[in-house]
């Protein structure tokens, strides 16, 4: 009699905890139409503007395995009709035989992209990391040259300490790059979570087996997905530790195996200047050696040696143009060379001598890298500052091309409304200043305002 009163207790827990997850089918419905919107949000929002989505972004674990097709909004919408399959297999008997609606755990489907897409950043696309920390610190050294603060960062970031090759590094650049569509798969697997949560009774032994499983795949399958990638940055590490010790002949042995296992490191300019410190070091009869002078541009660049950085950086430019790291190291010497002449900033007389000594270098750093809206942004100004009015606003005309930030694009539309009223032409420059305001949400940005209303 016992026996079958805890049967019926069971029974009806049972059915009460089914008619429970009846009631609330809407969930895996609604995860799944977040699924498919995270599939077509922007999940990277660059620091010059541009937004990325879910189908731009290739699945690469760090395998070398390419797959255009394979994206993280394909992902997003398997996992989208995953979710719907779970209502659809509640009335399907042939997959109830088979124990389909009763397995635990079915939430992970929605949290596996986002897993894979941390992953990724921050283990394998160092191509990708190290685009946006260059447009990070051309954002920061732009917004340091406003007469205005902007916009509050989530995690404070200052130009020339943004450094890719650590793991904390990176984890910082890409939560303050991480936009609003990366959040709907952790959405989905909240909602998808607390439904299933309702019909934890009916699983019975798999429950057990599924508590021991559960802890055992988020250790091994992030594991094996990322293995490849984990062996070189381990490699790497102990190739750090090796050159701190001195140890230059087992540091670069290391580095070649790190490579080995994690070829993306070819596109870090971090790996290069390990390498250049151990050749350095171990042939110096050898010092004309590609990555031997990268290393010592940046150790010149660190003692302020900017004129022989930028000699050792441009000669290796020159041979390699094209070069992705070797472009950024270079862009990197000449911003930091730049800054420290303060351009914008007149010194004793309110003479403009320190913006003149530095525009062959703005020049320059425009030459290496067309695209680096730092330079056009400074040149811009510096003539504005010189009263060429019609210089200025060819220069500053090119960066909404290049930019889409709301705060930098603010700017440049005041710039060139001051321009256009300097040399004569109020209406047009009326015209700049509305849009200078309409892209300035926070209400910061006090020259336009000043100027539309007559008080600058």
């Amino acid at each position: 009699m016992r026996i079958t009163l805890a049967e019926n207790r069971d029974a009806l827990s049972i059915g009460s905890s089914s008619l429970h997850q009846q009631k609330l089918l809407f969930l895996p419905l609604v995860a799944g139409a977040m699924m498919i919107w995270a599939s077509i949000s922007p999940w990277l929002q660059d620091p010059l503007g541009s937004l990325t989505t879910a189908w731009q972004l290739p699945v690469d674990p760090g395998w070398q395995i390419q797959a255009p097709a394979l994206t993280y909004g394909l992902l997003c919408a398997a996992s989208a009709i995953g979710c719907w399959f779970l209502v659809i297999a509640r009335y399907l008997p042939f997959v109830n035989r088979l124990g389909l609606p009763q397995l635990r755990y079915k939430a992970l489907i929605c949290l596996v992209p986002a897993l894979l897409f941390s992953g990724q950043m921050l283990c394998c696309d160092f191509a990708r990391i190290t685009h946006m920390a260059q447009h990070e610190q051309q954002a920061l050294l732009i917004h340091r040259l406003f007469l205005y603060s902007t916009v509050d960062q989530l995690i404070l970031l200052r130009p020339f300490v943004l450094h890719v090759s650590t793991f904390w590094g990176r984890l910082q650049i890409l939560i303050d790059q991480l936009d609003y569509g990366f959040l709907f798969p952790l959405l989905a697997f909240c909602l998808l979570a607390i439904w299933e949560n309702f019909g934890s009774r009916t699983t019975g032994l798999r429950s057990k087996k599924s508590a021991f499983l559960l802890p055992l795949s988020i250790i091994l399958l992030p594991g094996l997905i990322f293995a490849r990638a984990s062996i070189g940055a381990v490699y790497e590490k102990q190739a750090q530790s090796a050159l701190s010790a001195g140890a230059y002949e087992q540091a670069l042995s290391l580095l070649d195996t790190a490579r080995f296992f994690l070829p993306t490191l070819n596109d870090a300019a971090f790996y290069h200047l390990e390498r250049g410190q151990a050749l350095y070091y171990l042939s110096p009869q050898q010092r004309t050696t590609l990555e031997s002078r990268a290393y010592l541009a940046a150790s010149y660049r660190a003692l302020r040696d900017f004129p022989d950085a930028f000699q050792q950086d441009y000669a290796l430019w020159v041979d390699f143009p094209s070069t992705p790291w070797i472009v950024d190291e270079l862009s990197g010497t000449l911003e930091v060379w730049i800054e420290s002449q303060q351009p914008l900033k007149l010194g004793a007389g309110q003479t403009l001598d320190n913006a003149e000594a530095s525009l062959p270098w703005i020049q320059m750093l425009e030459r290496v890298d067309s695209t680096n809206v730092y330079g056009w942004y400074l040149e811009g100004r510096i003539y504005y500052m010189s009263h060429a009015y019609s210089a200025c606003i060819s220069l500053l005309s090119r960066i909404p091309r290049l930019s889409q930030e709301a705060a930098i694009l603010s700017s440049v539309y005041t710039y060139l409304a001051l321009s256009e009223m300097a040399l004569g032409d109020p209406v047009t420059g009326r015209a700049w200043l509305f849009h200078a305001i309409a892209l300035d949400a926070g209400y910061r940005n006090n020259t336009a305002r000043e100027t539309l209303s007559g008080l600058h």
